[in-house]
């Protein structure tokens, strides 16, 4: 198998496996948590795949959620998943939020 079509067909399986239908990654092994990082090599993988309605959709999920709608005037949330209530959302982390 070529470079080209291995490439492929792992960028396919990783698609199939860690991003949703509505373009956030879910890691399955951490509870369906996901990372800014995870939503970055996403972006960047379906650019060089030239796959514009993938990153598109993968874009647009990240800045309504992680960015409160605005990448220019926010930083991204760095983890996203159940809340306690089961709420799929911004979790913190816990340094963040740790009494000073």
């Amino acid at each position: 198998m070529s470079r080209f079509r291995l490439g492929r067909a792992l960028w396919s399986s990783y698609q199939q496996y860690f991003i949703d239908g509505q373009g956030r990654m879910v890691d399955a092994n951490c509870g369906g948590r996901g990372v800014s990082e995870g939503q970055a090599y996403a972006l960047f993988f379906a650019l060089v795949a030239n796959q514009t309605q993938t990153f598109a959709r993968i874009l647009q999920w990240t800045q309504n959620n992680m960015a409160q709608g605005d990448l220019a005037r926010h930083l991204s949330a760095w983890l996203w998943g159940r809340n306690a209530q089961g709420i799929i959302s911004r979790l913190a982390h816990p340094i963040l939020v740790a009494p000073l």
